[in-house]
């Protein structure tokens, strides 16, 4: 009778012991898990902040391709290729509005012998042109 007392209590502080050294194997791989996480995250948010501008720098704008009202792209669509392909109106005048605003940028060039794009995006394009002329740049 006693030995079966051993027995049990011997296999129940095995069962805690077991316990324990998984709890605690659980807490450290989810703390490992967190900490690479972390190093990842700052790393990757330490990297460029994008383009740099110079001082007297001229914002070219290849117009090349056809422009839209809107083109929404996305480089995770698999089939953006199918469509067709251009620049979006509003990218364009965000564009010039940024290049006004911004005192290192003092002119505009835009590369293109054709214009593909509507008249009324046409007119919008020159007047944001005007705009930026308006701020004394060229």
């Amino acid at each position: 009778m006693y030995l079966y007392h051993l027995t049990k209590f011997d296999n129940s502080m095995k069962f805690l012991r077991n316990l324990v050294a998984a709890s605690l194997g659980c807490l450290i791989a989810i703390g490992l898990f967190f900490a690479v996480s972390l190093v990842i995250l700052v790393i990757a948010g330490s990297g460029d902040d994008g383009v740099v501008v110079k001082k007297n720098s001229i914002l070219e704008l290849s117009l090349r391709e056809s422009i839209l009202d809107y083109y929404g792209s996305s480089d995770d669509d698999a089939f953006a290729s199918f469509f067709e392909q251009g620049i979006g109106l509003d990218e364009v005048i965000n564009a010039i509005k940024s290049a006004g605003d911004d005192p290192k940028i003092k002119g505009i060039s835009i590369k293109n012998s054709f214009l593909r794009t509507g008249l009324a995006q046409t007119q919008a394009i020159r007047k944001a042109i005007a705009d930026f002329k308006a701020t004394g740049k060229t």
